[in-house]
């Protein structure tokens, strides 16, 4: 059975799945992550209409709000409790959605990003609608794991519709060509956040995660779409020696990195970079870069970066640990360094 024939099946009892506790946790999420007025929002694979009337509360029914399923006839009930405002139904596949480039400042995905047959063109397509600077929230009132036991325990067309692990699903929305990546997986919720560049740094970002993996660099640093810096070497030293040297030329550069700690993390913050893309990143990173508003994403996020033998921190991020300064992180580094 495929998709769409399914979902016609399961609408007529769809909206008795959502028990109080739940509606009451994607209210949470929605109030949480939903205020500007006059957004177009898409709610992509917006069923029975469960997240309609939470958006227009979260926006005072000021904002264009376009509903879209592949069934239909989630799509009919939708219709019949008869909300008010500017609402677009709209039944189309997620790979195929009929709307223009940039329309949407937000695109809502609650309780459907499993069920993409093929996530990863669905992402590019859902960025394609995504306006610069927009966001694309993937949300859920229960856990991972939850969510694919669930599907798992229903079987059959919906049997293997999972969500991915963070590692992949950072990988998914980087890969998409978005940024500024966030994921939760709490007990009781599920979030995953990205946004779509506003275009000034795009190719800047592109040109250094393309070079670093096709020479197999440690770093390249990129500016203008010109390297302004790379390094076969891994590591700190390297990236503080090129700090040092550039000073004030690296404000608003781009920097891939196979490997950011916090201390390379706080080194960008530090120079005034303004994007980075990491193969791998600790999580002390990520929040440090996310907290000074630089765009990030990382194909895989891990607690912490280790030391060569893998069984303790590797000494920069031991040293950084309790740091949050960019210039007490610099000034540490240096002595550390015996500069």
């Amino acid at each position: 059975m495929n998709q769409r024939r399914y979902f016609n099946e399961v609408a007529p009892r769809w909206d008795s799945l959502l028990d109080e506790e739940s509606l009451a946790k994607l209210g949470q999420i929605v109030n949480s992550l939903v205020s500007k007025p006059n957004d177009t929002i898409l709610d992509m694979g917006s069923g029975t209409g469960a997240l309609l009337s939470l958006l227009q509360d979260a926006t005072g029914k000021g904002s264009r709000i376009i509903p879209l399923d592949i069934s239909e006839n989630m799509l009919q009930i939708a219709r019949g409790k008869d909300f008010e405002g500017d609402i677009n139904f709209i039944q189309a596949d997620t790979c195929a959605i009929p709307l223009f480039d940039e329309t949407c400042d937000l695109v809502m995905c609650y309780s459907v990003f499993p069920h993409f047959g093929d996530k990863p063109r669905a992402l590019v397509e859902l960025k394609r609608v995504l306006r610069p600077n927009g966001r694309l929230v993937i949300c859920h009132t229960k856990s991972r794991e939850e969510i694919n036991e669930i599907h798992r325990h229903i079987g059959g067309t919906v049997a293997h519709d999972v969500l991915p692990d963070e590692t992949e699903m950072r990988a998914l929305l980087a890969d998409a060509g978005l940024d500024r990546i966030e994921v939760s997986d709490e007990p009781d919720r599920y979030l995953a956040i990205a946004r779509k560049s506003d275009g000034a740094l795009m190719p800047d970002l592109e040109i250094a995660r393309q070079i670093l993996t096709q020479d197999a660099l440690g770093f390249v640093i990129v500016k203008s779409e010109k390297v302004l810096a790379s390094s076969r070497e891994q590591g700190v030293r390297p990236f503080f020696d090129v700090i040092v040297n550039l000073e004030e030329a690296l404000s608003r550069a781009a920097v891939a990195d196979r490997v950011v700690g916090k201390a390379i993390a706080l080194l960008s913050i530090y120079a005034g970079i303004d994007a980075v893309y990491a193969h791998l990143a600790s999580k002390p990173a990520m929040k440090s870069l996310e907290e000074a508003s630089i765009r990030v994403s990382a194909k895989q996020v891990v607690p912490h970066i280790l030391n060569r033998e893998g069984i303790d921190l590797c000494p920069f991020e031991k040293l950084m640990y309790n740091v949050s300064d960019p210039d007490e992180a610099f000034s540490s580094i240096k002595t550390f360094l015996g500069e």
